[in-house]
């Protein structure tokens, strides 16, 4: 038994919003493993100091937000990078995806983060860096290469040595 609607049986229409919901999932599964070999790319490109490599993956707009408020730009998110990385050995930076949620025409993928370095301290005596972040960051496709516009990070927690370290 079928009802009516707006002229429409009722199992055409649930088939076709299934249908719908259907391609969505399958639209976000394969976004999400879009977005996991950037993040791949970006954490290979982080081990290797390679700056222009991080760069590539921001978009021409993109800006950070951290917790405590602080913002920068694109160029100035560069700027630390090139900078931190210069007092960095052995560093490395994996990534995971937790969730990926359209928004308008783009993602937002909701990340953990882990930092790992040694760097030098006042002492010039190497110490063990672990920085751990929780994000949310923006990701809009660009021809065939996806670029994050945001990255608003919710928490950050830093040890150094395995210390708690105040984070700015």
């Amino acid at each position: 038994m079928h009802s009516v609607i707006w002229g429409v049986k009722t199992s055409r229409v649930a088939f076709a919003l299934a249908f719908v919901s259907l391609l969505a999932v399958a639209s976000a599964d394969n976004v999400t493993k879009q977005l996991e070999a950037s993040y791949s790319a970006m954490s290979t490109a982080f081990q290797h100091k390679d700056v222009k490599a991080i760069s590539n993956f921001f978009g021409p707009t993109f800006s950070a937000h951290l917790e405590n408020g602080q913002s920068a730009d694109r160029a100035k998110v560069i700027e630390g990078y090139a900078s931190q990385l210069k007092m960095m050995t052995n560093p490395k930076w994996a990534r995971k995806i937790k969730s990926v949620a359209p928004q308008g025409s783009s993602y937002v993928a909701t990340v953990e983060g882990k930092l790992e370095a040694t760097v030098s301290g006042p002492d010039k005596k190497p110490h063990a860096l672990v920085l751990l972040t929780f994000a949310k960051d923006t990701w809009q496709k660009v021809g065939k290469t996806w670029q994050m516009t945001t990255s608003t990070v919710n928490k950050r927690t830093a040890t150094i040595d395995g210390k708690p370290m105040k984070m700015g």
